[in-house]
């Protein structure tokens, strides 16, 4: 699978479409076609994120309690939780959740058994679980990263791999197919300009 820039990608989608190419993709707005596409770029990344639990993207997140923490911030590239993959590893249990927050009202102020199992919901980019986690016990799940766009500018000077969460530069590389994203920009675009 080739991995090109986002330029290149651009230009590829719309030489098909028999549009002009663009200089760049970045410097807006002196070329609206090239700023545009940037944004219907930046869009269909984010809408392909949320739409697959892509492997790509998979990562774990490991949290320790401590006996006194009951709140725990998420990973900086969490996008999105992957299903049923929750659970309190030191008992081997699967957690319960993600709760709603009437059912958290409901565990924190009802007459309510505590019972085997962990409960967990996501509030303000933290993972907060009832009750609060004894000394030493691990909650294991599995996230779909934000961060689809690679850069390699940033990865050179950094001396390792960079990942962000959306274009900003022509030569950014998305990490989805560039089949996939050639086909999703023209046919963005073409939906923009009120096409079939």
């Amino acid at each position: 699978m080739a991995m090109r820039p986002i330029k290149d990608i651009i230009n590829r989608s719309l030489q098909a479409l028999g549009l002009p190419s663009v200089e760049t993709v970045v410097s807006a707005p002196d070329d609206q076609t090239g700023w545009q596409m940037m944004g219907i770029a930046n869009e269909l990344g984010d809408q392909l994120f949320r739409a697959h639990d892509w492997q790509f993207l998979q990562h774990d997140a490991l949290f320790t309690g401590d006996g006194v923490i009951k709140s725990f911030p998420m990973p900086d590239n969490y996008g999105r939780m992957v299903n049923q993959t929750q659970w309190a590893s030191k008992n081997r249990r699967p957690m319960f959740g993600p709760m709603t927050p009437q059912g958290w009202s409901w565990i924190q102020f009802g007459i309510v058994s505590v019972g085997v199992y962990y409960r967990y919901r996501i509030v303000l980019d933290r993972f907060e679980v009832f009750p609060t986690p004894a000394a030493g016990e691990e909650f294991h799940f599995y996230y779909i990263s934000k961060n689809w766009v690679y850069d390699p500018v940033a990865s050179e000077i950094a001396g390792s791999p960079v990942f962000k969460d959306q274009i900003t530069l022509d030569t950014d590389v998305p990490l989805f197919d560039d089949a996939l994203m050639q086909a999703g920009c023209k046919w963005k675009i073409w939906a923009a300009k009120g096409m079939d």
